[in-house]
C-alpha cells in the first residue's frame, strides 16, 4: 500500500512552523505572567526553553532520517522496541491529538475575535462569543475535507497559511523594532531563578508540535534529506521568532501600561494595537488567527497516518498468516 510522495521541503517547514506557532506565541507570550509574573524575564524563558525542544526535535529528526514512514512515531517505537509498546504508546497519543483538535478549535476564538475586535466588528465578534462551539466544529469540518482531499491540497493550503503567518510576524517585526525601549524592558525584567524555571517549563509546550510532520514520511519526497533538514531549520527559526516577538512586546510596554494591562486575557495582537500602525496591527491580529487555525491541519494529518500504520502492519501481518 503506497501513498504519494507530494511534499517538499517548503511543505514540511511549513507544516511544522504552523502546527507550532499558535497560542504558545500569541497568547501564553502575555497570559503567562498571570501565572508566573516574570515580566520581560520571559525572553530568557524562551531561550531555555528551546534547548530541550531543540533536542527533542533532533532525535525525530534522525529517526525520521532512519525510519521515514506514515505514523512514524508508531514505526519508531514498535521497531526499537516492541509492536505492542508502539501501538499502545501511539493509541494513548491518537486520542490525546483529538481532544487537542478539539481544544485548539475552541482556543481559536480568543484570537479570531481580537482580530475582529481590533476592527470594530464587536457584533461579528459576540455572535462568535455566543456560538463557539458551532464555529469550532465548523473549523473541523472544513480542515477535515482539507485531509480528505489529499496531501497535494494540504501541502498547498498549509504553505498558504504558512505564508500569511510569516508576513503577519515580518510586519511585527520590522514596525515593532522602532519602539523598543531599554527603560520598558528593565521596568518589569525580574532575575528570579525559580520564577524563570517555573516560565521556562510552561513555555517549553508552545515548542511541542514537531511530531506531527514525522508521520508523513511515506508522503515525503527524499525523506531522508529532507525532513530531518525541515525539522531543525524549523525549530532555529521558530525559537528566534518566540525571542524577538517577547523582545518587542515587553520592550514596547511603558511602565504605565505593563502595570494596567490585564495579562490574563490579553494577546500578542491585543498589545500591538496600541504600539503599531493600525493596518499592521490589524494584520497582525489577522496573522494571529491564522497562526491558531493552522495548528488544526497537521494534527489531522498526524492522526489519520497513526490510524493508516496500524491498519498496514495489522494487513502485512495477515498476508504473512495467510
Amino acid at each position: 500500500m503506497e501513498l504519494r510522495r507530494e511534499l517538499g521541503l517548503k511543505e514540511v517547514v511549513a507544516t511544522v512552523v504552523t502546527a507550532v506557532i499558535g497560542g504558545g506565541l500569541f497568547i501564553s507570550t502575555i497570559q503567562i505572567q498571570s501565572k508566573v509574573s516574570i515580566g520581560s524575564s520571559i525572553i530568557i524563558s524562551y531561550v531555555i526553553a528551546a534547548i530541550p525542544a531543540f533536542f527533542m526535535a533532533l532525535c525525530y529528526a534522525v529517526l525520521s532520517s532512519a525510519l521515514p514512514s506514515s505514523g512514524g512515531e508508531y514505526v519508531f517505537v514498535s521497531r526499537i522496541i516492541d509492536p505492542f509498546v508502539g501501538f499502545i504508546s501511539t493509541w494513548a497519543r491518537w486520542f490525546a491529538m483529538i481532544a487537542t483538535i478539539a481544544a485548539m478549535a475552541v482556543g481559536d476564538i480568543i484570537l479570531i475575535n481580537n482580530f475582529f475586535d481590533i476592527i470594530n466588528l464587536h457584533s461579528i465578534s459576540f455572535f462568535i462569543s455566543r456560538n463557539i462551539q458551532v464555529v469550532a466544529i465548523l473549523l473541523v469540518i472544513i480542515f477535515l475535507l482539507v485531509n480528505y482531499m489529499g496531501v497535494k491540497i494540504y501541502g498547498r493550503i498549509q504553505t498558504a497559511m504558512f505564508i500569511l503567518l510569516m508576513m503577519g510576524i515580518s510586519l511585527f517585526i520590522l514596525f515593532g523594532l522602532p519602539n523598543i525601549s531599554m527603560s520598558n524592558l528593565e521596568y518589569s525584567f525580574r532575575i528570579n531563578l525559580s520564577s524563570i524555571a517555573k516560565a521556562s517549563s510552561l513555555i517549553f509546550f508552545s515548542y511541542i508540535g514537531f511530531a506531527a510532520i514525522a508521520n508523513a514520511g511515506d508522503e515525503i519526497k527524499n525523506p531522508e534529506r529532507v525532513l530531518p533538514r525541515g525539522i531543525i531549520i524549523s525549530m532555529l527559526f521558530i525559537a528566534i521568532i518566540y525571542v524577538m516577538v517577547a523582545l518587542i512586546t515587553y520592550g514596547s510596554m511603558s511602565p504605565s501600561f505593563y502595570a494596567s494591562y490585564d495579562f490574563s486575557a490579553g494577546s500578542v495582537p491585543d498589545v500591538a494595537k496600541h504600539f503599531l500602525p493600525s493596518l499592521i496591527a490589524v494584520y497582525v491580529a489577522f496573522a494571529g488567527s491564522i497562526a491558531i487555525i493552522s495548528d488544526i491541519n497537521p494534527m489531522m494529518l498526524a492522526t489519520s497516518r497513526l490510524s493508516f500504520a496500524w491498519l498496514r502492519i495489522e494487513l502485512f501481518r495477515r498476508s504473512l498468516r495467510n
